[in-house]
């Protein structure tokens, strides 16, 4: 991991935390707002704002914390502090080189063994899809994006492979959602998983492993483009 850059700003506005649970709880706000881009990579995560802003102690903080780094969302580097996480490019594509052979491969299995069932939820999710296109909204088109990949992974019935794409998932989400604020890739993104979905209703293994391939390789080279374009901006 490259070293990170030390970016200070103020915390945003976080859902309040019950007592159940806390470090949990302070662990699953502060992915959500890497996640939605409240919390940007390379800025600082202060313990004592944090303890401040969800009213918990230390411990739980610190637990939330190393939590989040064992999931990559966050580095903690000794004796400078926690920081949220900025992949090296080179990560990217070895995270993505692999995610696209594990989800074409499910796609393979999936398209063989997919029921009625399977393909209306698809069905269901490619609409949803299309409407948050419409409507811009980058959010809703990453949460139904997550839905439309972990639908046909599940109908591929295969537990183990099920398993090894979520580890990896976990260290890439970040990256999926922001490749879709680059130009014009929610309508590129839509029409590739109308193409998945077609090559699932024909039945096509071949054809919908292909596809799900080159739709992963797409996101890779988008997100890629936006980090060379942050780079720029930061060395101005």
């Amino acid at each position: 991991m490259a070293r990170e850059t030390r970016t200070e700003s103020r915390l945003p506005e976080f859902n309040e935390v019950r007592p159940r649970s806390m470090s949990r709880a302070v662990a699953s706000e502060i992915r959500e707002a890497i996640l939605g881009g409240r919390l940007g990579a390379g800025q600082r995560l202060i313990e004592k704002d944090l303890t401040a802003t969800f009213g918990v102690g230390r411990t739980s903080v610190r637990e939330a914390l190393k939590e989040l780094e064992a999931q990559g969302y966050i580095s903690l580097i000794p004796h400078k502090g926690a920081f949220v996480s900025r992949p090296t490019e080179d990560e990217v594509r070895e995270l993505y080189a692999v995610v696209a052979v594990l989800e074409g491969l499910a796609a393979r299995i999936a398209a063989k063994r997919m029921t009625e069932e399977n393909l209306e939820t698809l069905r269901g999710i490619t609409l949803s899809l299309e409407e948050c296109r419409r409507q811009g909204d980058v959010d809703g088109y990453y949460h139904h994006n997550h839905r439309f990949h972990q639908a046909f992974v599940e109908a591929s019935g295969n537990s183990r492979l099920l398993e090894l794409i979520e580890r990896v998932r976990s260290q890439i989400v970040k990256t999926r959602i922001l490749s879709h604020a680059v130009p014009n890739r929610l309508d590129e993104s839509m029409r590739e998983h109308k193409g998945i979905l077609s090559a699932f209703l024909r039945r096509d293994a071949g054809r919908a492993e292909k596809r799900v391939i080159r739709h992963l390789e797409n996101q890779e080279r988008a997100f890629l483009s936006l980090m060379g374009a942050s780079a720029k901006l930061r060395r101005a």
